[in-house]
C-alpha cells in the first residue's frame, strides 16, 4: 500500500528515495533525482536544476514544478532556492524552508 511504501521510503532515507508509487510527471521525478542526491542543507537554483534536466529556459516550469511536490519532507524541496541564493516560495512557508535548512545543515556540522 502507499502507506507501507511511504514508511518504508522515510526509514531509507533521502539518498535511496524510491518515487515509483506515486503519480509524478517524469520531468519532476528528474528534478528530485538532483536535490534528493544533494547533501543535506547543500541548495541549487531553479535555473540551475533547470539546465541539469536540460530545461534551462523553463525556469518558471521548474519552480512550478517544485511547488506542486506532494510530499515535501521526503523529497526535499526546500533545498531549490532562488538565482542569487535567496529563498523564495516553499508551499510549507518560508519560515520552515530556512528551519529545515538550519536543521539539515546542523546535522552535517
Amino acid at each position: 500500500s502507499n502507506v507501507v511504501a511511504s514508511a518504508q521510503m522515510i526509514q531509507m532515507g533521502p539518498t535511496d528515495t524510491m518515487l515509483s508509487f506515486l503519480p509524478l510527471s517524469h520531468t519532476f521525478e528528474r528534478m528530485a533525482g538532483y536535490y534528493t542526491a544533494m547533501s543535506c542543507g547543500a541548495t541549487i537554483a531553479y535555473g540551475t536544476l533547470g539546465t541539469r534536466i536540460g530545461r534551462a529556459a523553463a525556469v518558471r516550469a521548474v519552480g512550478a514544478a517544485v511547488g506542486r511536490n506532494p510530499i515535501s519532507i521526503v523529497v526535499p524541496c526546500h533545498r531549490v532556492v532562488g538565482a542569487n541564493g535567496s529563498l523564495t516560495g516553499y508551499a510549507g512557508g518560508l519560515e520552515r524552508k530556512v528551519a529545515l535548512l538550519q536543521l539539515e545543515r546542523a546535522l552535517v556540522a
